[in-house]
């Protein structure tokens, strides 16, 4: 986003404040989805990769990855656009990019291959994989190579938003599924949601027509619906059993 954050100021100290808030739910979700792995996995006697398990790797990854956007933001960039793609800082946002990407490659694939029975031959997880790789191998030297790696990382984010339409048909094909497929829909829609309404070109516009502070309504809007929408994702995510 469009700004420079001055260490220690009000707006900094909010948004670190929302952040860690959004960083503790990450890890507490992520400490219950491993409780629930391992207990299934005394249940069975055998470690199963099903789809609880590509949910905990799917949190595991957005809270590694948010831990090395809390460094990258608020240490080494301060939101500053000019220093996003200095080295070594957009070796972190690389990284960080590459966890979270892979962490949705994980769960596609095991969408894939236990609910739709590798009706897509894993396609969607592999597209999404090639741009994760491509974002981390391209080389960065200058602002407009990390604006290109950014927009490449647009085409994986719409593979990740086919999640919900994925749920939409297991639930019309599989009636037994419809209701929990459905609120993990709602779930998946409202952590997108809150996840895109922090983007500049909403917030800027917004900001020009309310003032600066409505900067900070949107973010707190977007942690408590995406924290909503993570919880929603891990309680649907108990129910249903491949």
């Amino acid at each position: 986003m469009i700004m420079t954050l001055i260490p220690y100021s009000f707006e900094y100290n909010l948004l670190f404040t929302l952040t860690i808030l959004l960083l503790i739910s990450k890890f507490l979700l992520t400490i219950y989805l491993g409780s629930r792995v391992l207990k299934k996995r005394k249940e069975r006697g055998k470690f199963e990769i099903n789809f609880i398990f590509g949910i905990f790797i799917l949190m595991l990854g957005l809270l590694i990855s948010r831990l090395i956007y809390f460094y990258f933001d608020f240490y080494l960039t301060l939101y500053d656009q000019a220093l996003l793609h200095i080295f070594p800082n957009v070796i972190y946002w690389k990284i960080a990019s590459f966890i979270s990407s892979l962490s949705f490659v994980i769960l596609l694939f095991i969408i894939d291959r236990k609910m739709l029975r590798f009706k897509f031959k894993g396609f969607l997880a592999y597209f999404l994989l090639g741009v994760a790789l491509f974002q981390i191998i391209y080389p960065v030297f200058t602002a407009e190579d990390f604006q290109l790696i950014s927009a490449v990382g647009m085409l994986g984010s719409l593979v990740m938003v086919l999640i919900p339409a994925l749920f939409i048909y297991i639930g019309i094909k599989r009636p037994e599924l419809r209701k929990v497929s459905f609120i993990f829909v709602l779930g998946a829609i409202c952590y997108f949601f809150g996840s895109i309404i922090e983007s500049e070109f909403i917030v800027a516009p917004l900001q020009a027509f309310f003032g600066v502070e409505f900067r900070f309504v949107i973010f707190l809007a977007s942690l408590i619906i995406k924290i909503s929408g993570l919880v929603i994702i891990t309680s649907s995510s108990m129910k249903i059993y491949f």
